[in-house]
């Protein structure tokens, strides 16, 4: 059964008990074409767009809250890659599970230290009109052996959605705070296809 992401995040969104929208009263937003599709942010978000996008890179990353003092940021980002994948015929929980262990893989392969990770949701989903795999999971890390000083527990939200016209995109919010994160999920929710 096909989802709708705004449905399945307002799971998360119930948590907040006082979230307060990122696209607030007053504030001028931007719809920025990325080609494929156009998402709308507040104009003063700062971030980085890439002039070409490249296979499996990110190409675009949208801080929240903004503090360079700060040795972790709340972010949302974006990656492509031509391949299509049916969706539909996926297990979500085989699938998200194998996401969570390649990334396991991946920061230990950086010198982080990485516990605990758990698949929190997976589910088949849909971002306008686009069958999509939603998934939630979460890891603790510690980066000491890497000379940072930080340890945390990182949240995932990710959205991938696949089609056969432009293959696939993987949207990653990455936050150490998933109550706080609802900017962030209404940033992404704007996502709109340009077929």
């Amino acid at each position: 059964r096909i989802f709708p992401m705004r449905k399945l995040m307002l799971i998360l969104l119930a948590l907040c008990l006082a979230a307060i929208p990122c696209l607030a009263e007053g504030t001028q937003n931007i719809d920025y074409d990325f080609g494929d599709f156009t998402m709308s942010f507040p104009e003063d978000t700062i971030g980085d767009v890439a002039e070409e996008i490249a296979e499996n890179e990110v190409f675009f990353t949208i801080y929240q809250d903004y503090d360079e003092s700060k040795p972790f940021l709340k972010n949302l980002n974006g990656t492509w890659n031509s391949t299509y994948q049916d969706l539909t015929q996926m297990d979500p929980t085989a699938t998200a599970q194998q996401i969570l262990n390649s990334v396991v893989v991946q920061f230990t392969s950086y010198g982080i230290t990485v516990s605990n990770p758990t698949l929190l949701m997976a589910a088949l989903d849909e971002q306008d009109g686009k069958p999509a795999l939603s998934i939630i999971y979460s890891t603790d890390l510690d980066y000491s052996a890497t000379g940072t000083d930080l340890q945390m527990t990182l949240y995932t939200l990710q959205g991938i959605v696949s089609d056969e016209s432009f293959g696939t995109y993987t949207f990653t919010i990455s936050t150490d705070d998933i109550e706080g994160a609802a900017p962030l999920m209404e940033i992404m929710d704007t996502i709109t296809w340009n077929d």
